[in-house]
């Protein structure tokens, strides 16, 4: 069962892949935030703070290596650090166990920590550190043990005094390690921007599903149109044993606004080109239209053919719109006339088997203006002989117009040239070697416009004869029709060399 274009199955996996795509857009999206604000905080912070130990540890080993008891040395130590840093470090100060400064470096942006701080991180060896505010950005504030003795500078000290341990208190700006993460950080925006352009993507795609189903559903009707479109079409090529036709039609689109017709009539055959202006549903419309009307129509005399072509005008003028209008040619063959009328269409070009070179073509071009436009226009017919070994080449404008990458046309020169290099061949040989220089030429499967071409050949009375009897054997009839058959093929060349 269909449904709306697309098979129920179909919908409910579409939908699932749909719901899929956008829990696993927002998964990876979380998942990108996440990182990001871990890395901005957690990663950074431990950067900071290892670096924080690194100087402590740096500092220590100088005291340690020149020994200066006097906060002064002290002093100079921190200095020279913070200077040899400028970066990275925002200020160092040491402190004594009472939280009073011993020795500085820089402008400090918080206060000292209390007393009680401070021996808790001497005697539970916790972690001191918090992120704080500067005039350059953030920075991390830790406060480290000071594994020295440090001897505060105070008056009518005595050297024997027993030394608190010291505080060392660094703050580092946050800048200097987020440099250290740029590759990821950058990482963490391509993936944030891919995982919510695959979100974004989704939802677009959900939001335009019935768009896309009404899509789908319209590519059947054009497909069933298109079958529709073929299956108006003559299947075969055997009208009268007296004719040898071929034919293609190759639309510009799924369906198109050309169409041929060849049917027996009583009298004879009935050969029909047209091309409605423009393509798509709305041109393949008209055709239908057009190939309806011919077909329901008493138009094998003259006079009924010249009124059946005015009414024809009139129907288009009254029932589509100004800028629909078709070209048409449309003619009945009874051995050995036949009578056309050509209404705005290309003039087919009619082969003659014997005659000057110069005079050998020529085209079929009475009739009146294209239907559709003018709703009181005239239509005359024509007439002229058409013997055996004759050959006529009916074609819509899409042949002529075929443009390779240069916008050069094939043109009528090459048409004529195609014509002659297999005149010798069948009519079915010919029209595939046509067809396939214009590909050739325009260097593409699909053209811009419908392309049709027709072509007949009259036969002599044996061909005749010889394509009568293999129409019986090809499609058995009944044994009291085969005399009729036989007699038809006699009549319809009766005049013709054997």
């Amino acid at each position: 069962m269909i449904s709306g274009g697309m098979r129920r199955p179909q919908q409910f996996w579409f939908k699932f892949a749909l719901v899929l795509g956008c829990l696993l857009g927002v998964l990876l999206l979380f998942q990108s935030i996440f990182g990001y604000f871990f890395i901005s905080r957690r990663l950074i912070e431990e950067q900071l703070y290892r670096e924080a130990e690194r100087q402590g540890m740096a500092l220590e080993r100088s005291v340690r290596q020149l020994r200066p008891q006097e906060a002064a040395g002290i002093a100079t130590l921190i200095q020279d650090t913070a200077r040899e840093n400028p970066q990275k470090i925002a200020w160092v100060r040491v402190l004594d166990p009472g939280g009073r400064v011993v020795a500085q470096a820089g402008t400090p942006a918080a206060a000292a920590p209390e007393p009680g701080q401070l021996r808790k991180l001497f005697e539970e060896r916790s972690r001191m550190a918090k992120m704080v505010e500067t005039p350059r950005g953030k920075a991390m504030l830790a406060v480290l043990p000071l594994r020295v003795p440090v001897r505060p500078p105070e008056a009518g000290r005595t050297p024997r005094v027993r030394i608190g341990p010291s505080f060392l208190e660094i703050a580092l700006y946050a800048e200097s390690a987020t440099r250290s993460f740029g590759r990821l950080h950058v990482n963490l925006l391509v993936s944030s921007a891919g995982a919510l352009a695959l979100l974004i993507a989704m939802l677009l795609l959900a939001q335009r599903l019935r768009a896309y189903v009404r899509a789908q559903q319209l590519e059947q009707q054009f497909a069933i149109a298109r079958q529709v479109q073929s299956e108006l079409l003559p299947s075969g090529t055997s009208f009268c044993p007296a004719l040898e036709c071929a034919a293609a039609c190759i639309p510009a689109w799924q369906v198109g606004g050309d169409f041929y017709d060849i049917f027996a009539t009583d009298e004879g055959v009935a050969l029909v080109v047209g091309d409605v202006a423009g393509k798509g549903l709305g041109a393949a419309l008209v055709m239908s239209l057009l190939h309806g009307a011919i077909r329901c129509t008493d138009w094998m005399s003259a006079a009924a053919h010249e009124n059946a072509s005015r009414q024809l005008n009139r129907v288009l003028c009254d029932s589509t719109a100004p800028a629909t209008f078709a070209s048409l040619f449309w003619a009945h063959y009874q051995y050995p006339m036949l009578s056309y009328i050509n209404a705005g269409h290309l003039p087919p070009l009619l082969f003659r088997a014997s005659g000057s070179v110069e005079r050998q073509v020529e085209r079929l071009s009475e009739g009146g203006p294209v239907l559709g436009l003018l709703p009181y226009a005239e239509y005359h017919q024509g007439r002229i002989r058409f013997e055996p070994g004759d050959l006529l080449v009916l074609y819509s404008d899409g042949v002529l117009e075929a443009a390779n990458a240069a916008q050069e046309e094939f043109g009528e020169q090459r048409l004529h040239a195609a014509i002659r290099d297999g005149l010798n061949g069948s009519c079915q040989e010919l029209c595939d070697a046509i067809v396939a220089r214009v590909r050739n030429f325009a260097q593409r499967d699909t053209f811009e416009d419908d392309l049709t071409l027709v072509l007949v050949r009259a036969l002599p009375v044996k061909k005749a004869l010889e394509v009568a009897l293999a129409e019986v054997e090809r499609e058995p009839v009944p044994a009291q029709e085969v005399p009729a058959v036989l007699a038809r093929a006699l009549e319809a060349g009766s005049t013709s060399p054997a």
